[in-house]
């Protein structure tokens, strides 16, 4: 017997069934896991470790915290911090 394993990350919820056909998502015998959003003191912290201590000094404290919790209000995805940087 073969066991295949697939693992799939997505920012939506409903990818199997808008991809899969009916009877291949029933014979896969489907898990999901959810993940929470980061949180304002988390994305804050992503922030300044990824911009350093040299690029850190180019945003204002007050900055970076403003960012972080807009981020953190609408959705809680870092990938959307690049929208405000």
């Amino acid at each position: 017997m073969v066991v295949v394993l697939f693992k799939a990350i997505a920012n939506t919820f409903d990818l199997p069934e808008r991809v899969m056909q009916r009877r291949v998502q029933s014979r896969l015998g489907l898990s999901r896991e959810t993940f929470s959003p980061y949180t304002f003191n988390q994305l804050e912290e992503i922030i300044k470790s990824r911009l350093g201590k040299n690029l850190s000094r180019l945003f204002e404290e007050s900055g970076i915290a403003f960012i972080a919790r807009k981020v953190a209000s609408l959705s809680g995805n870092i990938s959307h911090i690049i929208k405000y940087i």
